[in-house]
C-alpha cells in the first residue's frame, strides 16, 4: 500500500512539472534574458539606409534596412499628412523595398516607411522627400519680338527673344530659299542676336531665325526681309551749264568726267570745262545729233582728249553734225552707239 502511495506522487510531480514548463495559449513568447530568464519583446525595429530611388514621371521605389526581420509599408502623399499607403507586405525581412506607382511628374512627394516585427512592435520612419520627373519637353521655344537694325551697306544685326534658353541661327539669302546661314551659336539664351556680313548694297535679303532648346526642339520662324543701304556716291558733283537753247552737263566724279552735249558752237562750253576739267575727259555723250546739242561739242574735240565718245544712232545732214563727226574721227577716241538700257563702265 505505501508502494502504490509513493508511485502516485512521483507521477503527480512529473505531470505538473512538465505543465509547468508549458505557456498558455495566447501568452506572449518569453525571451531569455542573461541569467536564463524569460521577459517580454517591447523593442521595435531600427530603420536605417532609407532611399528614393529609380524615380520617373509617375514611379519611385523606396527602400530601407531594418535590425531584425519585419514587415514592409510605406506611407506617401503631397504633404507630410501623407493620405496615401503601399499595401502591407507581411514577410519579415530585414532588407527592405516597396514600389510606389500612378505619381504625378515633376511633383515633391513626402514619404515614411513602417515595419513591424514578429512581437508586433512596429517602427515608423522620420518624414523624407522625393521628386518626381518632369515629363519630357516636346514644345519648341517661341520666337517673338524679331528685329533688324544697324543696317549698312553690306552687313545687319537680328535680334530677337524665345520664352525659354535656346540657341541662336539665322538662315538668309536673297531670296525665301536662304541659302546663306549665320554660324550655329550653341549657347542656351532667351536675348538673341546674329550679324549678318559681307552682303550686297541695296539689295533685299529674305531671313528666318532657328532657336532650339535643351531638349532639341526646334523653333522656325516665319520669312522677313531687309534691304541693305546703297553705296553712297562719295566726290560727286553735277554741273547743269548754261548754254542758252540746248543742253550741256558736266558730271564730276572723283577724277572721273562725263560730259552731256554742249549746247550750240556759241557760247560754247569750254571756258566753264577749264575750271572743272584736269587732263582728259574720260566720256563724251551725244545725246541727240542737232545743233544745239553737238556744236559746242566741236571745240570740246578741239580743246580736250576724250577717252570715250557715245552717240545717239540718229544722223543729220546739217553742216553742224559733219563738223562733228569729223572732229569725232580726229580725236581717234573709242566709239559707241548708245542704246536704251546701255550702261557706260
Amino acid at each position: 500500500m505505501k508502494r502504490i502511495l509513493i508511485i502516485g506522487v512521483i507521477l503527480a510531480l512529473v505531470i505538473g512539472g512538465i505543465s509547468c514548463g508549458k505557456s498558455e495559449p495566447g501568452t506572449t513568447p518569453q525571451t531569455p534574458t542573461e541569467n536564463g530568464d524569460s521577459s517580454p519583446d517591447n523593442t521595435p525595429p531600427s530603420i536605417t539606409n532609407i532611399s528614393a530611388s529609380d524615380i520617373t514621371e509617375t514611379s519611385a521605389t523606396i527602400t530601407w534596412a531594418t535590425d531584425e526581420p519585419a514587415t514592409s509599408q510605406v506611407e506617401y502623399g503631397e504633404t507630410a499628412d501623407y493620405g496615401l499607403s503601399t499595401t502591407l507586405d507581411e514577410e519579415l525581412v530585414t532588407s527592405h523595398s516597396v514600389s510606389l506607382s500612378g505619381l504625378e511628374p515633376n511633383t515633391i512627394y513626402h514619404f515614411r516607411v513602417k515595419s513591424k516585427d514578429e512581437a508586433g512592435n512596429e517602427a515608423a520612419s522620420e518624414d523624407k522627400t522625393f521628386t518626381t520627373s518632369a515629363l519630357p519637353d516636346t514644345t519648341p521655344p517661341m520666337i517673338s519680338e524679331v528685329n533688324v537694325s544697324n543696317i549698312a551697306e553690306s552687313s545687319a544685326t537680328i535680334t530677337w527673344t524665345t520664352n525659354e534658353p535656346a540657341t541662336s541661327q539665322v538662315e538668309y539669302g536673297t531670296t525665301s530659299a536662304y541659302g546663306l546661314s549665320s554660324p550655329l551659336d550653341t549657347n542656351l539664351v532667351t536675348s538673341h542676336s546674329a550679324s549678318l556680313s559681307n552682303l550686297a548694297s541695296n539689295t533685299a535679303y529674305h531671313f528666318r531665325i532657328k532657336s532650339k532648346d535643351a531638349s532639341d526642339n526646334l523653333a522656325v520662324s516665319e520669312d522677313y526681309s531687309f534691304s541693305t543701304l546703297s553705296v553712297p556716291i562719295r566726290g560727286l558733283t553735277v554741273h547743269f551749264i548754261d548754254v542758252g537753247q540746248g543742253d550741256s552737263i558736266l558730271i564730276d566724279l572723283d577724277e572721273i568726267e562725263v560730259l552731256i552735249d554742249g549746247g550750240r558752237k556759241s557760247p560754247g562750253v569750254v571756258g566753264y570745262l577749264n575750271n572743272y576739267v584736269d587732263g582728259s575727259l574720260e566720256v563724251m555723250v551725244a545725246t541727240c545729233p542737232h545743233a544745239d546739242h553737238i556744236g559746242g561739242l566741236i571745240a570740246v574735240l578741239d580743246a580736250f582728249e576724250v577717252d570715250e565718245i557715245w552717240l545717239n544712232e540718229d544722223t543729220s545732214t546739217s553742216q553742224t553734225y559733219a563738223e562733228f563727226m569729223a572732229a569725232v574721227d580726229l580725236e581717234g577716241a573709242e566709239v559707241h552707239e548708245a542704246r536704251r538700257g546701255g550702261q557706260i563702265e
